[in-house]
């Protein structure tokens, strides 16, 4: 009957709205997280701090635990080194792999994922959720967000480390003509008093 086929109707039309506002939170909630991380990554170019927070970031987005390697350095969240000191090893073979290799790339329940900017290898991002029902794709996207923003906060910590060596040096050299400069003048004089007598 009309009725029954509009109850129908009413219900499908709630559904959808009701899956809809699901999204559209989760959406919010993707767009908070990765409001705060990258303020916080902008906020510092200490290259370990960026590694911590991202680490921090990646065991709350993941529910679980997470570690960024960076060769000798390796940060986790939680602190827990002795649950992960054998996927450094993974990680290091990870970072080192073939190019044309997965951006994630799963070893058990561990997700690893290679820290890049541009051509650059800055190391490599695990985590794992220890929620029995995983990551909804909605989280995995927004963990391979946060890798990458993290990686960008990398590259940009180590340029600005690389511009601030370059102005030292360009200070330095200055300095070091300006006092060349000087001490051949104060030579000059002597000199050419010597000369003339």
């Amino acid at each position: 009957s009309v009725a029954e086929r509009d109850v129908g109707m009413n219900r499908n039309l709630a559904g959808r709205i009701r899956d809809e506002a699901a999204r559209a939170k989760a959406r919010a909630t993707m767009a908070q997280v990765l409001f705060g991380a990258t303020g916080q990554f902008s906020a510092s170019s200490d290259e370990g701090f960026i590694r911590q927070r991202l680490a921090d970031h990646l065991a709350a987005a993941t529910k679980g635990q997470a570690f960024v390697q960076d060769g000798q350095w390796m940060v986790s969240a939680p602190p827990d080194f002795a649950a992960i000191r054998n996927l450094g090893l993974v990680a290091e073979a990870i970072a080192g792999g073939p190019a044309g290799a997965p951006a994630t790339e799963q070893r058990g329940d561990w997700a690893f994922r290679p820290l890049k900017a541009g051509e650059a290898q800055l190391g490599v991002a695990a985590w794992r959720s220890l929620d029995p029902s995983g990551l909804r794709p909605d989280e995995r996207v927004l963990v391979e967000l946060l890798v990458d923003a993290g990686a960008a906060a990398l590259s940009r910590a180590r340029l600005a480390a690389a511009k601030s060596e370059a102005e030292t040096r360009a200070r330095t050299e200055d300095l070091r003509n300006a006092l060349l400069s000087s001490i051949s003048h104060d030579m000059r004089t002597p000199l050419a008093a010597i000369m003339v007598s």
